[in-house]
């Protein structure tokens, strides 16, 4: 800029008002020292003075900083900073985490600062991270419920832009059609709605990937879930919810019902065994207290068989084994109930055992403790038990394993 046939060549002083006094005594700092101090509240600032400037050295230390310091909370906003002064590498991270987060940043503040073209882009976006379409349409319903009178314009486009015949019948009959914000739009958007294409007719009917259902890796500690997903290739925490009931996942017994986690027992804060049951929804990402189970036990076994949840062994209130096993059925209109299972012999009552079942009507368990006459034995046997519709029945079969296994691990 001086050095060029510009007048700013010639004047004695210049006027650079896009960059802060205290910017350019930084800038001006490292010139003589080499050296300079980048924070959390002087980088924006710092990174359009350099740009400006042209300090490329400390441009590049400025961008990666901001890099590093990326996360969910700030996305919207640095994409929007990147997109102004043209750093693509910064753009292009900072919208991939916000494709990647979308479902959260739905529920929150920042979906209002979202750029039309933002929220464009995010809906033509295969790689939009939501667990359903309808979360996309209800967060264009929200974009547009912000600032009613400057966004309403948008609305029709946007949700034509989307994927219509993904969405249900139940959000378009309860939700969507209903809206007040849908009162004066175009007649072919309000067809496609109330027709409710099939996705073979549709040619936006290729759902989005993070849509469709796979497995996933679930891991279980004291605070949360940790569970791998495969569309992202990376492990997201599922936080327990705060306030209100709190699931324990100290000495409690995991399981997969019907594509729900389910929690049961476990101990509290003094060791106490509990009869408490909570489960984890994926598609609502939702927390929900479940029936209570019939007796209180901690350090038990959990297994899915038959379609019901099959709970065995453990340590009761008073600290004995549990001899009682007890199942969860799942009855019309979803409704949840436990019943008793069975007695099992006290001598076939583990804690700490590992159980699977290798048919609708055999169970086997492996290694585990026995409690008796006061002793704690750690096992070396593989016993197999019969389920049927009563509950659980102890065969007296076995097999003796190598060595004794307090903990097994089955897949």
């Amino acid at each position: 800029m001086f050095s060029s046939q510009f007048k700013e060549g010639a004047a004695s002083t210049v006027s650079v008002t896009s960059v802060s006094g205290e910017t350019l005594r930084l800038i001006v700092e490292y010139v003589y020292t080499s050296k300079i101090e980048i924070t959390t509240d002087n980088v924006q600032d710092l990174t359009v003075g350099c740009k400006l400037l042209h300090f490329p050295l400390i441009l590049h230390q400025c961008v990666s900083f901001l890099m590093h310091h990326l996360d969910s909370t700030n996305a919207v906003t640095m994409e929007q900073f990147a997109a102004a002064y043209d750093f693509v590498e910064l753009r292009e991270e900072a919208r991939q985490r916000v494709l990647e987060n979308f479902a959260s940043l739905a529920e929150s503040n920042e979906l209002a600062e979202l750029t039309l073209e933002q929220l464009t882009g995010c809906l033509q976006s295969d790689d939009l991270f939501v667990r359903s379409e309808d979360e996309v349409a209800r967060a264009v319903l929200r974009w547009v419920g912000h600032r009613p009178v400057e966004r309403s314009q948008h609305l029709s486009g946007l949700l034509l832009g989307s994927r219509l015949s993904c969405l249900s019948r139940e959000f378009i009959q309860s939700e969507l059609l209903p809206s007040p914000l849908l009162r004066d739009f175009s007649s072919e958007l309000l067809t496609q709605l109330t027709g409710h294409l099939s996705l073979e007719e549709s040619p936006d009917a290729t759902p989005r990937p993070s849509t469709l259902r796979r497995e996933q890796l679930v891991v279980l500690s004291h605070d949360y879930l940790e569970a791998y997903n495969p569309a992202k290739d990376k492990w997201c925490r599922i936080a327990f919810p705060a306030g209100g009931f709190r699931p324990t996942a100290r000495d409690s017994a995991v399981c997969v019902l019907e594509n729900e986690i389910w929690l049961t027992g476990g101990v509290d804060s003094q060791g106490r065994a509990l009869p408490d049951v909570v489960r984890y929804s994926p598609l609502t990402n939702a927390w929900s207290e479940g029936p209570p189970l019939l007796s209180a036990r901690s350090r038990h076994t959990c297994v899915c068989v038959r379609g019901s949840l099959l709970v065995m062994g453990g340590v009761g209130l008073d600290g004995r084994m549990c001899t009682g096993a007890e199942v969860l059925r799942l009855r019309a209109g979803g409704q949840a109930v436990w019943e008793p299972a069975g007695q099992l012999p006290e001598h076939a009552c583990r804690k700490e055992a590992s159980a699977t079942a290798l048919s609708s009507s055999c169970l086997i368990e492996v290694g585990g403790v026995k409690v008796m006459n006061g002793n704690t034995l750690i096992m070396n046997t593989l016993d197999q038990h019969l389920v049927n519709d009563k509950g659980v029945e102890y065969t007296g079969e076995y097999y003796v394993l190598p060595e004794k296994l307090r903990c097994a691990l089955l897949a």
